[in-house]
């Protein structure tokens, strides 16, 4: 039997912690179902988890990167630098250019 004022302490500390409710319950060695019942007699509701309604979705698109913001860039001696995704292209133009003093 725990005390109301060990619930209430054990309610505050979950509200503090970032947990699913579970995974508090877990931490502490407390039955899951002993737990939530606590937090439902506490106000109805998961503590410290804000209730907004029902979930609502918005469709994002992200702007498409194009080769100088895809990634890759490397800077040469003498401050030239090189832009792309691929690695094995970058690589192979970086040694050629390096190689012919660029």
């Amino acid at each position: 039997m725990t005390s109301k004022e060990r619930q209430a302490e054990l309610l505050a500390e979950y509200a503090e912690s970032g947990l699913s409710m579970a995974a508090f319950a877990r931490r502490e060695g407390l039955r899951y179902p002993t737990f939530a019942s606590w937090a439902k007699k506490d106000g109805g509701r998961e503590v410290g988890r804000v209730s907004a309604g029902p979930v609502r979705f918005a469709q994002v698109r992200l702007p498409t990167a194009g080769p100088a913001e895809s990634g890759l860039s490397v800077t040469l001696p003498g401050g030239l630098i090189l832009r792309g995704a691929e690695p094995v292209a970058l690589a192979a133009l970086a040694r050629a250019l390096m190689s012919t003093g660029s």
